[in-house]
């Protein structure tokens, strides 16, 4: 072993092997977290890409032995690892430019399901021609530095010495990217990263066979030129970062494709913050953006600016590119959320255990309730809980929820906790995002809920939020939502829940105030548009007929839905019961409109719909 190692061109062969092989292991997983991001579900993405990627290798070793064997080792390595680095470290910024094309065309071009069908089906099908790509070069790696080994002295150790360390490589860079380079930089800045880092090696490789390199100069000044391309790339990484976030979150306001396309520096900045487990996007709302009519029935239904409630800067916050509340309107699902479940039990809970809502307005309204003396707040993402700690503009949305002497945060996953904790409660709000992959299933399965049963005291109460409900006698629309939501339930009886009890937001459409404001818009549009005649008969009975109409859609604009539960069987006389508490929306004519989305679901179980560790059903519908 030693005389091996006392050859040097081995030594290098040794070490170009290992950096190749965590190099493209690095790609892969920039692949699959890429699609992850943009598509959901990361776990049936990673184990495509996984597969694909595996495949692919597998063609690539094949064409080599097919062809490869013709021609020179190191002049069929170099461009192998030439072809690699640009399709590897640009995989990332590509995968993001079809994305954006595709969203443009579903956005402002095409609404039929088909054409949505047609172009996510086509956006994925250019995600997998890029995997096949590195799939296949990387597949004609390890041949390579084989064929290069075995030019020397033989040893009938050589193809295993070879393997092994790529394989090694490739287990430094699995844990790398998790561990070192996915919390700390972006998806396009590690792609650079890891171009040239393979770009390097290269160069690496070209120095120490550089006797038997053909057109050496040449070959060297292009490897050189690709790596100070890629260290520019990488030192735009904000520019072009802010880039495709643009485009993600304002496509709406593009003209033409090409105006889409081309950089505008006229959107506002996206404030991306990387964690462990998500991308925080806190998006700042453009001009353009703020609708008039959506404005009107902000006004329209809730009175918190009436109350010195509104806040100036006017922003949503997305978890992995899903928008999680907009601050002109997250009090209407946050009131529902904490108060109902409280005013249909007469009662405020005195120990209250909150899983997920690292945003604190959850929390907040909570804690609008003086006799709640101690809530638990469990969440798994520490820098959500410090922003909405630190940053002014979720400060003056959560009130400073979070420090409240009454809140205890600890940053756990939540169903660790629940599995062990020892403590009961008489109120568990459980503020998760919905399930789209089973990471998130596990917070919907039977096994959870089971354990948020045990934890909750006679006559407490679990509430969680789900897909919105649709009323009574309305169009549930696709069959899945409707599979779904017996999925809720059959999980939920299993799990040892007697009552099982949704409700959602359902506002009145003979809102007065969004009349009033709805006339004088149309009034101010019909002015601009040199229109005099505003007290004619004609006039009014068009604007009437058009303001009528769009009263029929506002209450269509909120329609969170919701799952009370207790394990005691009880029946509700729908009362509602003042507080004393501001609240901007919720008031008695919308507490009871709330429950028109009541339904009975047959009680005996079936086991196909029963969610559970073991067995995602909810991902399957």
């Amino acid at each position: 072993m030693i005389e091996f190692f006392k050859n040097k061109q081995m030594v290098f062969i040794y070490v170009a092997a290992f950096i190749t092989g965590a190099c493209s292991i690095l790609y892969e997983l920039l692949i699959a977290q890429t699609i992850s991001w943009f598509m959901s579900n990361s776990v049936t993405w990673y184990s495509l890409v996984v597969g694909v990627y595996i495949g692919a290798m597998g063609i690539g070793a094949m064409i080599y032995h097919l062809r490869g064997n013709r021609r020179n080792a190191i002049d069929l390595l170099y461009q192998t690892e030439i072809f690699l680095g640009i399709l590897g470290g640009l995989s990332v910024l590509l995968i993001h430019a079809g994305f954006i094309l595709v969203q443009y065309f579903i956005t402002t071009q095409y609404t039929e399901s088909f054409s949505f069908f047609f172009f996510r089906t086509g956006f994925l099908l250019f995600c997998f021609l890029i995997i096949i790509g590195i799939g296949m070069l990387t597949g004609m790696e390890i041949p390579l530095f084989i064929r290069m080994a075995t030019q020397k002295p033989a040893d009938k150790n050589i193809y295993n010495r070879v393997i092994g360390v790529d394989c090694l490589g490739a287990c430094v860079g699995g844990m790398l990217f998790p561990l070192l380079l996915l919390p700390f930089a972006s998806l396009l800045s590690i792609s650079f990263l890891v171009a040239m880092t393979n770009l390097l090696c290269l160069l690496f490789i070209l120095f120490a066979f550089r006797k038997k390199v053909v057109n050496f100069g040449i070959r060297l000044s292009i490897c050189v030129v690709m790596i100070i391309g890629y260290f520019y790339l990488n030192s735009q990484d904000h520019q072009i970062e802010q880039y495709f976030l643009k485009k993600i979150y304002y496509t709406k306001h593009s003209e033409s494709i090409f105006k889409f396309f081309s950089p505008d520096d006229n959107f506002p900045e996206v404030e991306r913050i990387h964690s462990l487990y998500q991308m925080i996007d806190i998006v700042e709302k453009y001009p353009a953006e703020i609708e008039p009519i959506a404005q009107i029935w902000c006004d329209a239904y809730s009175n918190k600016i009436s109350q010195g409630k509104f806040y100036s800067k006017r922003f949503f916050l997305a978890l992995n590119k899903k928008i999680q509340f907009d601050s002109d309107e997250e009090e209407f699902y946050h009131e529902y959320f904490a108060h109902v479940p409280i005013i249909l039990q007469k009662r405020v809970p005195r120990k209250i255990l909150v899983l997920g809502g690292g945003d604190g307005l959850l929390i907040r309204e909570l804690l609008k309730h003086s006799e709640v003396e101690h809530i638990t707040h469990v969440d798994i993402d520490k820098k959500i809980v410090q922003l909405s700690k630190t940053r002014d503009d979720l400060l003056y949305l959560n009130r400073g929820a979070l420090d409240d002497r009454r809140v205890e945060t600890i940053i756990r996953d939540g169903y660790k906790y629940m599995r062990n904790c020892k403590e009961t409660f008489d109120a568990i709000y459980l503020d998760f995002p919905l399930a789209c992959d089973y990471n998130l299933n596990k917070l919907y399965s039977f096994e959870f809920y089971y354990f948020v049963k045990k934890h909750l005291r006679d006559n407490g109460f679990a509430v969680l939020d789900i897909e919105s409900f649709t009323p009574l006698g309305a169009d549930s629309g696709k069959e899945s939502v409707q599979g779904r939501r017996e999925v809720y339930f059959n999980t939920l009886h299993a799990a040892g829940f007697k009552t099982i009890l949704p409700y959602g937001i359902k506002l009145e459409a003979d809102n007065q105030k969004a009349k009033a404001g709805l006339n004088a818009y149309y009034e101010n549009f019909m002015k601009k548009q040199g229109y005099k005649d505003f007290l004619g008969d004609g006039f009014i009975k068009r604007r009437d007929a058009w303001v009528d109409e769009v009263l029929q859609f506002f209450p269509e604009f909120q329609r969170d839905g919701y799952l009370m539960v207790k394990k005691e069987d009880q029946k509700f006389d729908f009362e509602y019961i003042n507080f004393k508490i501001p609240l901007c929306v919720l008031n008695q004519k919308r507490f009871k409109a709330a429950f028109s989305y009541f339904h009975l679901f047959d009680v005996k179980i079936d086991q196909e719909k029963i969610n559970s560790i073991m067995k995602p059903t909810l991902l399957n519908m």
